[in-house]
């Protein structure tokens, strides 16, 4: 954990809500929280897989003023390592949470079903 630095009333950021690991089914929503303090008011931006994420050119994704990452309508492309980054005049901090987005039994199906009619797989029956 990194010591909070104190300098004429000014305060680095520090996470006080850390976002946590999650896995939700493939279309469905997650949300990532992570809140922080400091002195002047840190801003919160967030990567994936040590990227920007694309947010302004993705509707699927919103970071709210408290600095919640909203994700909706999840695709297995959408899991990864989300890291929140704190920062201020002072300093940044960061945390991470890993999202795995699981396929969904009818999107399993729909693959199996599509493998049959292809003839890739055949029963044993």
């Amino acid at each position: 954990m990194r010591e909070l630095c104190v300098v004429d009333g000014a305060a680095g950021p520090r996470i006080v809500e850390r976002p946590g690991d999650q896995s939700v089914l493939e279309g469905g929503s997650a949300t990532l929280q992570c809140r922080a303090s400091g002195v002047p008011r840190p801003s919160v931006s967030w990567l994936k897989n040590d990227l920007d994420l694309p947010s302004a050119a993705d509707r699927r994704l919103l970071v709210d003023d408290d600095g919640t990452l909203r994700l909706t309508e999840l695709r297995r492309a959408d899991s990864g390592v989300y890291r929140c980054v704190a920062s201020n005049s002072l300093g940044s901090v960061s945390e991470f949470a890993r999202l795995h987005v699981l396929g969904s039994v009818l999107s399993s199906l729909r693959t199996l079903h599509k493998a049959v009619a292809d003839r890739r797989l055949r029963p044993l029956c």
